[in-house]
């Protein structure tokens, strides 16, 4: 009798061992992920294209030439600031959340928690160079 209750121990072990190696590969692929997800810091921006049944918009249209080039060209610090930072009354355009690298956000708001500017235009010389430099568009 304890010769089949091995056989019936020894296959579980071999799982359980099979399962903390596979479960110890998972992290290690998902660690460097979640370290670069934790030095980046949230951004927002305008969407000017309304798609059929995307963001809660019931028509399929795309926002005008106003709102298409200021949502392209406008980052913002918070979702406050990009739904004050419309490009004109009347602005439909959804509001959607993006990231930035920290030492990127630090160039172009400030500090993080005590910003100097609420936006920043990607026209204006210097934030293309920072955002070229980050590997941003």
């Amino acid at each position: 009798m304890p010769s089949d209750s091995r056989i019936h121990e020894r296959p579980l072990d071999r799982r359980a061992a099979l399962g903390a190696f596979g479960v110890l590969g998972a992290l290690a692929l998902g660690l460097p992920r979640v370290a670069a997800a934790a030095d980046r810091v949230p951004v927002w921006r305008l969407d000017a294209v309304h798609r059929r049944g995307v963001g809660g918009y019931s028509k399929g249209a795309a926002g005008c030439r106003a709102c298409r080039r200021h949502a392209r060209n406008k980052i913002f610090v918070s979702q406050a600031a990009a739904d004050g930072g419309r490009a004109h009354r009347g602005c439909n355009c959804r509001i959607v959340r993006a990231s930035l690298p920290e030492t990127t956000y630090v160039q172009l708001f400030g500090p993080v928690g005590n910003t100097d500017r609420d936006v920043v235009d990607r026209r204006t010389a210097s934030v293309r160079r920072v955002l070229l430099a980050a590997g941003s568009r």
